[in-house]
């Protein structure tokens, strides 16, 4: 088979998750995809191997090797490939970043191969580099990312806004200590996925916020956010409808409907004050809405 000369992919990343944990024995997050991306380009080159730029990337690098091996049983010193990553998505935050990357690269090197490759393929094929993020779906996911299967997907979802605090530094999500789950913290996560799960089915922001600070609070054991109580203090006081975080990252965030533009205002101005060493941007939700989102253009977006 004679590759073209070039593929593209691209991949939407995260802002965390809406809810994570074990359920049934099962690893189960339902994602928050939003409008922030990685792009892939592969070349093909006259000179031999596979070269990544940055060379930081190297999870990408591993996924060369991965892809050729078993779309075509060929290995890196059988090509000439020069593969350019391009993301918007910061890492070790807790955003899908690797996810996001893994996927553009797999849809670049199917093209590029003009080999077929479905959602649920590159999904698996994530998974086996690391646990993984359903970033193939651009709508909010229930998914195994231990076994990289697809449970449902929310098609319909209202219209979200996620005004982020990043309190810097990073997680090493492969390394990261998991402590298993008590019963009590069991029980909440399993009420928590019924909540947002009637949640998307309803269209009800509320009880989708309901669930996302439940599975907050749980994970507050695992991977600490110092500034959880003031930002579920200021949730309450500007009508958002409740924190989510970053499960294995660095973020929380403010729930809102994109069209709530006072509210949001509000939360930013107070967060700026009783959060000042986190810095604040404004992210959105990939699907389409019945309307577009509202320009916030004093807001730093991502």
């Amino acid at each position: 088979m004679q590759p073209v000369e070039s593929g593209r992919g691209r991949a939407v990343g995260t802002c965390g998750e809406l809810v994570q944990g074990t359920v049934d024995g099962r690893e189960l997050m339902v994602t928050f995809p939003v409008d922030w991306y990685s792009d892939v380009v592969v070349r093909g080159s006259y000179l031999p191997g596979v070269r990544v730029w940055p060379r930081s990337k190297v999870k990408v690098r591993r996924m060369c090797d991965l892809l050729l091996n078993r779309l075509v049983g060929a290995s890196s010193a059988d090509v000439g490939l020069d593969v350019l990553v391009s993301s918007m998505i910061p890492e070790g935050r807790g955003h899908a970043s690797s996810s996001a990357d893994l996927t553009a690269l797999c849809r670049a090197m199917a093209q590029w191969l003009g080999v077929p490759l479905a959602d649920d393929d590159i999904m698996r094929l994530c998974c086996e580099l690391e646990p993984s993020d359903a970033v193939c779906r651009p709508v909010p996911t229930l998914f195994d990312f231990i076994r990289g299967e697809v449970l449902l997907c929310y098609d319909d979802p209202p219209p979200m806004a996620a005004l982020v605090l990043d309190e810097g530094g990073a997680v090493d999500t492969v390394t990261m200590r998991r402590l298993p789950c008590t019963e009590a913290e069991s029980e909440r996560l399993a009420l928590a996925f019924d909540l947002v799960d009637r949640g998307f089915r309803l269209g009800d922001l509320a009880l989708i916020g309901r669930a996302a600070m439940i599975s907050a609070e749980v994970n507050q054991r695992r991977v600490y956010k110092r500034n959880f109580e003031v930002a579920r203090e200021v949730a309450d006081a500007c009508g958002s409808y409740g924190v989510s975080v970053a499960h294995s990252g660095t973020t929380l965030a403010l729930l809102f409907d994109q069209h709530e533009v006072e509210g949001i205002r509000a939360a930013n101005a107070a967060l700026r004050t009783v959060a000042a060493d986190c810095e604040l941007f404004l992210l959105n939700a990939v699907v389409p809405t019945r309307r577009p989102a509202p320009d916030l253009t004093e807001l730093p977006t991502r």
